[in-house]
């Protein structure tokens, strides 16, 4: 075999891995039977993986990749979120038409740690790997979509997950394509239900709260009586001055007191 980088010699054995378990199961996987099948020295396989345990995480890495790129590859850049999603579970059902045996694989891989504790850590890491998987597609789809959802993202991708493992495992056994195609537009449907459209809410902290100026605002001030200037007289009050009644009536024999002129206040009477 040619010299190849590692990272490609790592993706070559653990493919080869995942054959060799599509046909005989995951307890088939070894060091040995994959430098057998690869056609290569067991220090080539050692070289590139420190033990099973890390040949299988490589191997489930491998499954999680090529369950989602149909799901990628069917959905629109941009659009509807309704229709991004529906888009998506359509090429969810091309991907496990096309490749049951490796949804089969990662449903073996997933529930090998239930069965053996030596097999507990590499099935983690596979539901592990799932998880993000599911996080990752999530929000690329809302962000194809410009929303956000509802809910913590992490919580929804564990639904999604759970939901689209029941199904997937139902049509391993029914092989019934148009009631699992339902199901998942009925999915496509409960994710949507979760989306919100715009920009995320961010709850608001007092102690962050950013000063918003607004242009041209008016700003109406109230002013107390105490500092009220005195009322302007009336346009045609200007110059005149009423004069006192007095409360009792003057001397019979008392003439009007004319002012001459000249004298305080003349200018400012006007003469009855």
């Amino acid at each position: 075999m040619k010299r190849l980088p590692l990272a490609q010699r790592r993706a070559h054995l653990a493919d080869v891995a995942l054959r060799i378990a599509a046909r005989s199961g995951i307890e088939s996987v070894t060091i040995r039977a994959v430098a057998r099948e690869a056609g290569v020295s067991l220090g080539t396989v050692h070289y590139c993986f420190d033990d099973k345990d890390e040949l299988l995480r490589e191997m489930g890495r491998a499954l999680v990749g090529v369950a989602v790129d149909p799901v990628r590859g069917a959905s629109p850049s941009s659009g509807d979120f309704r229709d991004v999603l529906h888009a998506a579970v359509d090429g969810l059902m091309e991907g496990l038409r096309s490749m049951e045996d490796r949804r089969l694989l990662s449903f073996e891989l997933a529930t090998a740690g239930a069965r053996s504790s030596a097999m507990t850590d590499v099935a983690q890491a596979h539901i592990d790997q799932v998880s993000d998987m599911a996080v990752g597609v999530l929000t690329e789809l809302a962000d194809r979509a410009d929303v956000r959802y509802r809910i913590d993202v992490a919580l929804l991708a564990r639904l999604v997950v759970a939901f689209i493992d029941g199904l997937e495992l139902r049509w391993l056994v029914e092989r019934d394509d148009d009631a699992t195609l339902e199901a998942f537009h009925e999915l496509a449907d409960v994710i949507a239900s979760y989306a919100s459209p715009g920009v995320e809410e961010v709850p608001v902290d007092a102690t962050d709260v950013a000063t918003t100026v607004v242009p041209d605002t008016v700003i109406v001030a109230t002013v107390t009586p105490d500092d009220t200037a005195p009322p302007e007289p009336p346009a045609e009050a200007v110059g005149t001055v009423t004069p006192t009644v007095p409360d009792t009536p003057a001397e019979p024999d008392a003439a009007p007191q004319e002012l001459a002129v000249g004298s305080p206040g003349a200018a400012d009477v006007v003469p009855e």
